[in-house]
């Protein structure tokens, strides 16, 4: 099972509330495992409903699906990743703790992987 995890930077974080600051807020960005037409699409939605009703409050934002327009700039170094096909975010006590509810998404029995990204505290602005 592929896991991709690095940081990220929250642009706004006077939108998190303080158990979201405590816990710690992440993205789950979903690649690849993209279904091939609508039935398919409408034949995993179970699975996914399940997976995110599983969740319950550490569940900040549902996300939507996505279709990726493709990376902008050097591409090289991100040449070999899957495309972005949907995220969520959520709240998580630890990086482990968001590591494995990512471990437990259903895009992984779809051929797709979670990147999963923390938010940090943003470097000031001047």
């Amino acid at each position: 099972m592929k896991l991709l995890v690095k940081n990220s930077t929250l642009r706004n974080f006077s939108l998190m509330t303080s158990s979201e600051v405590k816990m710690g807020k992440f993205t789950f960005f979903y690649r690849g495992g993209k279904p091939k037409g609508t039935v398919e699409a409408a034949a995993r939605q179970p699975s996914w409903n399940d997976w995110f009703i599983s969740l319950g409050d550490r569940l900040v934002d549902r996300g939507a699906p996505a279709r990726s327009l493709g990376i902008a700039g050097d591409v090289q170094e991100f040449a070999n990743l899957p495309p972005t096909t949907g995220y969520s975010v959520i709240i998580a006590e630890s990086e482990e703790d968001a590591i494995k509810l990512a471990q437990s998404c259903p895009i992984y029995k779809e051929g797709g992987v979670v990147e999963v990204a923390r938010y940090v505290t943003p470097t000031p602005l001047y």
